[in-house]
């Protein structure tokens, strides 16, 4: 039974972890090789150019708001000393 318990406790720390990290369905996430202290201009110049090289079409629509193939996702960031993250999340169709 302390198997089981620990089997299913392990599944839901690795669970957690990878949604932590943006990995959830729909998200695209952006590992830069430059850092960036603020989002400005050549960070969200960086992202397109990164998203364009995955043969993306992207536009920065502004206010954090990026149009990725005909969709809109908004910007969010992950920093934790050694990794940058930029997670790019579907923004939900009200309706």
């Amino acid at each position: 039974m302390d198997g089981i318990i620990s089997i299913v406790v392990i599944v839901l720390i690795v669970f957690g972890f990878t949604r932590l990290l943006g990995y959830k369905k729909g998200n695209i996430i952006v590992d830069l090789d430059q850092r960036f202290k603020t989002f400005n201009r050549e960070y969200v110049q960086a992202i397109t150019h990164a998203l364009e090289k995955q043969g993306l079409t992207v536009d920065y629509l502004g206010d954090r708001y990026f149009e990725i193939d005909g969709k809109t996702y908004l910007y969010t960031e992950l920093n934790w000393g050694f990794l940058q993250r930029s997670i790019l999340k579907p923004r939900k169709q009200s309706g």
